[in-house]
């Protein structure tokens, strides 16, 4: 993702809006911030434009990982409620199939 712009979608009833963006540095590190009217759902999104979702609220959100269109290569360092996000998103395809059996 190094030298990528990145940047982070909200959502607003049915649009979308830039909340902030940003080029990665050479060392892939970057920094998006966001506000409490920001607070909600969110997406990351670099040049591919493929989403990576966020939980935006009262946290520092700490991401580590290669590519945004590869959620399992993204670990979330920081931030409980993106943790439990992640995992609930990872096990739900696993509860829907079990249903369905």
């Amino acid at each position: 993702m190094a030298g990528q712009q990145v940047k982070l979608v909200g959502f607003q009833d049915f649009d979308i809006y830039t909340i902030d963006s940003t080029k990665v540095s050479e060392q892939g590190d970057f920094t998006l911030n966001y506000s409490d009217k920001d607070w909600g759902m969110g997406y990351l999104a670099a040049t591919d434009n493929k989403a990576y979702f966020v939980v935006l609220g009262n946290e520092e959100i700490q991401l580590k990982g290669e590519v945004l269109s590869m959620p399992e290569s993204i670990i979330i360092v920081s931030g409980k409620e993106n943790q439990l996000f992640s995992q609930y998103a990872t096990d739900h395809p696993k509860r829907e199939q079990a249903l369905s059996a």
